[in-house]
């Protein structure tokens, strides 16, 4: 059977396009490429960060694994505890009928 027999390619081609991302906001609104491109330069640099700040400690300890999970400790604290209020929050405020 031959995939590219006219009767079997259109749907192929449309399930194809189908999982295609809409890149029209990126060509129409240079504010929108300047958001987006700075999301992505903040996600880079803050999986930089998660990664160089312990192996940083663990270089001027002297080699101190408790001080390394230490650090990550704390990194971790302030992430999870504000993605527990903004649940919170939501969910109030769905509750609320907001």
């Amino acid at each position: 059977m031959n995939l590219a027999s006219p009767d079997r390619r259109p749907g192929v081609l449309r399930r194809i396009r189908g999982l295609a991302v809409n890149v029209t906001p990126l060509r129409e609104s240079r504010d929108f490429r300047f958001l987006l491109g700075g999301q992505a330069v903040n996600l880079v640099g803050n999986q930089v960060r998660m990664v160089t700040v312990p192996y940083l400690v663990f270089i001027i300890t002297n080699h101190s694994s408790l001080a390394v999970g230490l650090v990550s400790l704390a990194q971790f604290f302030p992430q999870s505890s504000a993605q527990s209020l903004a649940a919170i929050l939501r969910t109030s405020s769905t509750a609320a009928g907001c």
